[in-house]
């Protein structure tokens, strides 16, 4: 950005649109569950790399649309997505008080999810192998995700007693 002759504070601004975008995700998280702001963001953003959710995000934001409701379904993808990524962070904060580290409760996670993720990984590694990315793909996989925030969701009420 600088390059293209901004000025060093405009470039650190529009650079920091992403981080804060997430922001708004950790930060109703936090609220919601009543946690530890920096303790609900390092959760969050271990699962968005472990998960490659940022690839995926990625994925959706570069392709192209060419009419209204492509631009109306990248929107609604994108929103899935929001919704997922707190659903999953919120899921691994409810996992087994007796572990206190974030690595050893998200390992746990990662454990318990197992079949659902490596379905969720082999889906991203369909999406990498193709050349041509239709649209419905991006469907096929925020459901496949969606899958795994839901089991997580149950697990999370079960452990509450709703």
């Amino acid at each position: 950005m600088i390059a293209a002759n901004l000025t060093p504070e405009i470039a650190i601004r529009v650079a920091s649109t992403a981080a804060m975008y997430h922001a708004l995700n950790i930060i109703e998280a936090a609220s919601e569950e009543k946690a530890d702001l920096y303790h609900v963001a390092k959760v969050y953003f271990i699962l968005v790399d472990r998960l490659d959710l940022l690839w995926f995000r990625d994925q959706i934001n570069n392709f192209s649309v060419d009419s209204r409701w492509t631009v109306l379904a990248k929107a609604a993808y994108k929103g899935d997505l929001d919704l997922i990524q707190r659903q999953l962070t919120v899921g691994v904060l409810h996992m087994d008080v007796t572990l206190k580290s974030t690595t050893a409760r998200i390992n746990m996670w990662f454990k318990q999810y197992q079949p659902l993720i490596k379905r969720w990984e082999a889906i991203l590694g369909d999406i990498r192998g193709t050349q041509v990315k239709d649209f419905e793909i991006f469907s096929v996989a925020i459901r496949g995700l969606s899958e795994l925030a839901q089991a997580n969701m149950d697990s999370k009420n079960k452990r509450r007693g709703s």
